[in-house]
């Protein structure tokens, strides 16, 4: 049995964690706006944001040995018959160490801190999803046609010039700053009817500050059909890919959108238009950029001109007033127009501020007004008020969801279902409902957009999604600290951030595996992207990377990019090295078997395996993983399930 000095130490140390996490979910913005505006910056970075890091740091720890706690419990009940007992006064010790910390850190000014906790109810109820945890197919239509507001008449300017004839392929550019609705704008003509009707090839690719014309040239040839692997023997040369594209377009009369571009090398550029001179007649090029120089290099430009005064309180009510009575409109549309003139009219910035103010008393709208975040220049300057405000203003679950997606490079097409399970794996929720809850309200407050839906579902349910750029620059700045996503196409250099704890590695095609990545401690999140070149230097290095360092790892994303593509690899034993492992992502991946070490994995809550098409079996000890609630096996070769799977009674 447990001692009872150990159920003693465990209940204190709970009871203080849970008062320290009620602290951080209101201690920022109470401090915020308890601090005057010419210090809040500073008060912001020195006493309140060095206390949550020692939060964040105690908090670490204090998984990692709750973790292990559980996981030699595991491993105890697993084999009971054996007359060792689990290391209780190793555990106690280890706990009564956290508390002695704990202690000293609750010892704050009260006034730093709001302890105003909302209600699991107020959580689910706050929004249009309800207590179902999915966002209405009505919510969805409404925030669909907002996005809309006062851009009709230049959405139809556009599509006209699409649709002109032209001896030449012109090249159309749509200019503005962030956030005045260049990408909406692209993709209301790229799909419009006409549109869709007109041109025999519609291609999408996203560039950003990180791409080169050939990997701009690369996304081109891939949305055409080409594989990876087709260019893995090319190296970093580019002609290869404009033949193919050349190819690809001829007599085909094409539209080709190339969302945020930020390339100036003016030589390779060139070539590359040169090479979509190729295609029929009538076809069309539109870019969308920043950038003013970019723009007179290329073309013809569309200025995205910001939302006049009338357009942006359009806007903002359609985000505010969605099923809300007249009389409620007129009480508050003094503080809203107030509110929507801090928004720059910038069409991001009032739907996110509108949605925030969704279901909101007028005492609440006029907190928001009043909020000092608005006086801070620093945020003030990069447009991140509306944002923040929105983000202090979800349940402290859903920030921590949120924080997580900074693990995401710009423009990723993020899964909504793997998405959840890793914030599963992270102990961020618990359930896959609350999971679904928490995207629901992201979606509800527009911080995701570029929906893929699942075919034939009248409920509308999201597979994939993205986030705007302004989004996913605002989530970055709040966790600069603990995500990053590192392009690997030349030499590695080893993060310096201690606190690291989320990890996505992008290795281009051809270049070596950066093994210095096993030198970086303490990660909960390792996700690597390769091409299958990469892939069997990955499999050399694999046994190092899962070494004994790695036991901190919750999730860990393999998975490769394409079924037809030769993504052939090994999984070593080391893999049993990662005890506190909850998400195992292999799908993809040509892979023949799976070490039997892996059922030594008592906490894995999912595995997938989708399309890793050369697995026939799975090991035998499959029945010790306890705590399986996923396992995805579409398109394997599997014949038969192991007879111990059947008691995985959470599958």
């Amino acid at each position: 049995c447990i001692p009872p000095e150990l159920i003693r130490s465990v209940q204190v140390f709970l009871l203080r964690l849970g008062i320290i996490e009620e602290m951080v979910e209101d201690g920022e913005e109470s401090r915020l706006n308890k601090t005057d505006s010419r210090t809040v910056i500073r008060g912001v970075m020195t006493s309140v944001k060095d206390w949550l890091d020692l939060v964040k740091v105690v908090a670490t720890k204090s998984e990692d040995l709750v973790d292990e706690l559980s996981t030699e419990f595991l491993r105890w009940k697993q084999h009971p018959d054996q007359s060792d007992e689990p290391p209780w006064p190793d555990f106690t010790n280890k706990i009564q160490d956290l508390n002695d910390v704990l202690r000293p850190i609750l010892r704050l000014p009260k006034q730093w801190f709001q302890l105003d906790r909302r209600s699991q109810d107020d959580f689910q109820n706050r929004y249009e999803g309800g207590p179902s945890g999915f966002v209405s197919t009505s919510f969805l239509q409404t925030c669909s046609r907002s996005e809309t507001c006062g851009v009709d008449e230049e959405k139809e300017d556009l599509v006209s010039k699409l649709l002109s004839s032209s001896t030449e392929i012109p090249i159309i550019s749509i200019l503005g700053t962030e956030g005045t609705g260049k990408t909406t704008l692209a993709t209301l003509a790229y799909n419009s009817y006409k549109v869709m009707r007109y041109f025999d090839i519609r291609i999408w690719v996203g560039a950003s500050a990180d791409s080169d014309v050939l990997s701009v040239a690369s996304s081109i040839a891939e949305a055409l059909g080409a594989s990876a692997s087709a260019f893995s023997s090319q190296g970093q040369e580019l002609e290869p890919y404009l033949r193919y594209i050349r190819k690809s377009i001829a007599r085909n009369r094409f539209i080709l959108v190339i969302d945020d571009v930020w390339i100036e090398d003016n030589s390779t550029w060139e070539s590359l238009l040169q090479t979509l001179q190729e295609g029929r007649p009538g076809s069309k090029i539109l870019v969308t950029t920043d950038d003013q120089s970019i723009a007179d290099k290329i073309g013809s430009t569309e200025n995205i001109r910001r939302a006049s005064d009338e357009a942006s309180w359009s806007l903002f009510e359609s985000a505010a007033f969605f099923n809300r009575s007249q009389e409620v409109r007129e009480h508050l549309e003094h503080i809203g127009r107030k509110i929507v003139q801090q928004c720059h009219d910038l069409p991001l910035l009032i739907k996110i501020v509108g949605r925030t103010l969704h279901f909101k008393t007028e005492k609440e709208w006029q907190s928001i007004l009043d909020s000092k975040m608005w006086q801070v220049q620093y945020i003030e300057r990069h447009h991140f008020v509306p944002l923040w405000l929105s983000f202090t203003d979800m349940p402290f679950a859903v920030r921590m969801c949120f924080l997580y997606c900074a693990i995401f490079p710009k423009d990723y097409l993020i899964n909504k279902d793997e998405l959840i399970r890793s914030w599963m794996a992270q102990g961020y929720v618990h359930k896959e409902a609350v999971g679904q809850m928490c995207f629901d309200q992201m979606v509800a407050r527009s911080w995701f957009q570029k929906f893929e839906f699942e075919e034939d579902d009248d409920d509308g349910r999201i597979l994939r999604c993205k986030m705007p750029v302004q989004v996913h620059k605002f989530v970055r700045f709040l966790a600069q600290n603990y995500c990053a996503s590192i392009e690997v196409d030349g030499n590695f250099e080893k993060p310096r951030r201690v606190k690291l704890s989320h990890l996505f590695l992008r290795v281009s095609e051809g270049i070596s595996f950066p093994v210095s990545v096993s030198e970086v401690q303490n990660l909960r999140s390792l996700r690597i992207q390769y091409g299958s070149k990469t892939c069997s230097l990955i499999s050399e290095v694999l046994p190092k990377l899962l070494d004994q360092s790695r036991t901190t790892l919750r999730a860990l994303d393999l998975s490769g990019q394409s079924w037809y593509e030769n993504m052939t690899i090994k999984i070593p034993a080391e893999i049993g090295n990662l005890e506190f492992l909850r998400y195992l992502n292999l799908s993809l991946l040509k892979i023949a078997e799976l070490p039997e070490e892996l059922c030594g994995l008592w906490n894995l809550q999912t595995l997938e395996l989708n399309w890793c098409t050369n697995l026939e079996t799975l090991p035998q000890g499959m029945g010790k993983l306890i705590n399986l609630e996923h396992l995805l096996n579409v398109g394997t070769s599997l014949a038969s399930m192991p007879k111990e799977i059947e008691r995985l009674t959470r599958l």
